[in-house]
């Protein structure tokens, strides 16, 4: 039996997701590990996945797994815009990733485990950030034993 490609699932899940949402105006993409260079003038997201430690509170060898983790969306603009815009697009993403959402992908399903969350701000050298967490779980099919 082959390993089944539980992270790389669990992530397709949440970026497939994360396209079906519509804002307007349309904002530019970082996805994780993608190489991006943000637009010249206006807003754009960049994606973070945080996964967390597995769990087996089963007692088989190869019984299912608990994936736990945080899927981070940043809002993001330059400095001296202000929060007013950032908060608008961050409330549509809250509203897109509602608590019991569930995303298939592969051999596992993702859920929203709660509500998504805005951060506070965060100011860099040259841009600002509202930052989304938004948690899932995910019961995975186990690994079985060497």
């Amino acid at each position: 039996m082959t390993t089944p490609a539980i992270q790389e699932n669990i992530l397709k899940a949440l970026i497939d997701h994360f396209d079906t949402l519509t804002l307007s105006p349309v904002l530019t993409v970082a996805y994780p590990g993608i190489a991006f260079t943000p637009p010249a003038t206006g807003m754009w997201i960049e994606l973070a996945w945080i996964p967390n430690t597995a769990d087996e509170p089963w007692l088989d060898n190869d019984a299912q797994v608990v994936e736990r983790g945080i899927f981070q969306i940043g809002i993001c603009d330059r400095l001296g815009v202000g929060e007013f815009p950032l908060n608008r697009a961050a409330d549509a993403v809250i509203e897109h990733f509602r608590k019991g959402t569930k995303m298939v992908s592969g051999p596992v399903t993702v859920r929203i485990e709660q509500r998504a969350s805005s951060e506070p701000a965060i100011s860099y050298d040259t841009k600002i950030m509202t930052p989304i967490s938004v948690r899932y779980l995910c019961i995975a099919p186990g690994i079985p034993a060497a």
